[in-house]
């Protein structure tokens, strides 16, 4: 019985964020992705979505009343009231088009079965992370960082009014990390709502999800510049790092992020390659999402926005260069204001970083030996596999594109965020800091991951069309 209300609480998350899309007007059709590539597409971002609904509904409810009441959570239902009355007769139109369409086995071509043999990879390596969830420990992080936010918050809404208000307030808790946001733990206390009690077990289906939207939406996205073999064989470089495989069932909140940034930043490059406004939108949105999740993607979003920018600018598009600017501050206010304000409030330290103002030249004699840690755990099989080789090696393959709008924002945005995973650490308040080094810097460096995946499609994608015109001219 849990696990079917496990199911109904996260297909709920699915629909308030399919309801957004549709009442926002970014759920139109492309006339260059397959339709069921936009179906898939469609459904991982709603998921996403949905998350940052109700990780903006606990927040704000955090801000002004300091608990999270059980009306929050039929508030977040509301959105699904309001998408019906304006969408009933496309959603009418959708369902009886869908039950009288006559389904037929489709004819593949040759490059299309090629592809068979990646895509399925792909979907072994998403049954193998539902799986191994289910008997996987949610991990240090999941249980006692997000694990504790997820708890306060659902009590406070049920027999403890003034638990997370207690959490919030109890220095002993410092550990717990109370300043990271909780749009994370917004979802799994979503999940205890609906279970009617706290069961970690069921939270263990949230990451794979995750996981699963991630591997969807960059799929989907690098089909429409590449052939299907060549997109998802690149998506397979996910897959094959270690590391990823372990986050992808545990309860760190590390692939949620990765979900929020990759996607972001495959929508942003998306934008510059056909100049799409839905795209902006989407990307803005998610990155900012990615701020509410964990604090390093408030990073990511600046670095991706600063990129962008340039990459304008670069190109004199200026009234484009306008619109992206205004659409980012419309973004961080509506998303990331909320959090920005629940800091500001509750005076949460941070505990694992020193302020910029205390470095010294001490602390900069770190950067050698961090940023030789960083290199051996990208060249390690046991952490990465061989994806950021093979990265590398196509990059450098595909040299001649790198003046490709996209190409050049996702390479700024992959070398400037690994850049910043390693500098970072020069502010550790560790008193050992190499053991904050050893314990964060692998996950760190996973986040850029699916950036270098992007790149190396965009860049792929650039050197075809390259050739193609060569030859044309020829």
């Amino acid at each position: 019985m849990a696990f079917a209300k496990t199911l109904l609480a996260l297909a709920l998350v699915l629909l308030l964020g399919r309801a957004w899309l549709q009442l926002c007007g970014l759920s139109v059709r492309e006339n260059d992705t397959p339709v069921w590539g936009q179906r898939l597409e469609t459904l991982a971002v709603s998921w996403l979505l949905g998350c940052v609904w109700l990780g903006w509904l606990v927040h704000m409810s955090v801000l002004l009343l300091g608990r999270v009441p059980v009306a929050i959570w039929w508030l977040a239902l509301s959105v699904l009231v309001l998408a019906l009355s304006r969408a009933w007769r496309q959603l009418l139109t959708f369902a009886t088009g869908f039950i009288s369409t006559q389904w037929r086995w489709p004819v593949l071509t040759r490059g299309e079965w090629l592809a068979l043999f990646p895509l399925a990879i792909l979907l072994l390596q998403i049954a193998q992370s539902f799986v191994t969830s289910i008997s996987t420990s949610l991990g240090w992080d999941g249980l006692l960082l997000w694990g504790l936010k997820a708890k306060a918050i659902y009590l406070s809404s049920h027999s403890a009014s003034d638990a997370l208000w207690q959490y919030l307030n109890a220095d002993v808790l410092n550990y717990s990390h109370r300043d990271y946001p909780l749009t994370f733990p917004a979802s799994e206390a979503w999940v205890f709502v609906w279970c009617g009690g706290v069961n970690e077990q069921m939270l263990k289906l949230i990451v794979p999800l995750f996981w699963t939207a991630l591997l969807v939406i960059l799929s989907v996205r690098l089909c429409a510049v590449l052939p299907p073999v060549v997109a998802l064989l690149c998506v397979c470089l996910l897959t094959g790092a270690p590391l990823l495989d372990y986050l992808a069932h545990t309860g760190y909140a590390d692939v949620p992020l990765l979900a929020f940034a990759g996607s972001a930043a495959a929508f942003a490059a998306e934008s510059l390659r056909r100049e799409s406004v839905r795209a902006e939108w989407l990307a803005l949105l998610l990155a900012a999402g990615g701020a509410t999740v964990k604090k390093e993607g408030l990073i990511f979003a600046a670095l991706l926005v600063a990129g962008w920018l340039f990459v304008r600018l670069a190109r004199r598009r200026w009234p484009d260069t306008r619109r992206l600017l205004w659409q980012t501050l419309v973004a961080a206010a509506l998303v990331i204001g909320p959090y920005w304000l629940f800091l500001w409030r509750y005076r949460l330290p941070s505990i694992d970083f020193l302020p910029l103002g205390a470095l010294t030249p001490a602390h900069l004699g770190r950067l050698s030996a961090v940023g030789y840690y960083a290199l051996t755990q990208m060249m390690s099989a046991q952490v990465f596999g061989y994806g950021w080789f093979v990265i590398a090696g196509l990059a450098l393959w595909c040299w001649r594109a790198w003046r490709n709008p996209a190409a050049a924002l996702l390479l700024w945005l992959c070398a400037s965020y690994l850049g910043f995973s390693v500098g970072v650490f020069v502010l550790s308040s560790w008193p050992d800091y190499f053991a904050h080094v050893t314990t964060a810097l692998p996950r760190l460096l996973a986040h850029a991951l699916p950036v270098a995946v992007l790149l190396v499609g965009h860049l792929w994608a650039a050197r075809f069309e390259s050739e193609v015109e060569a030859a044309g001219a020829a």
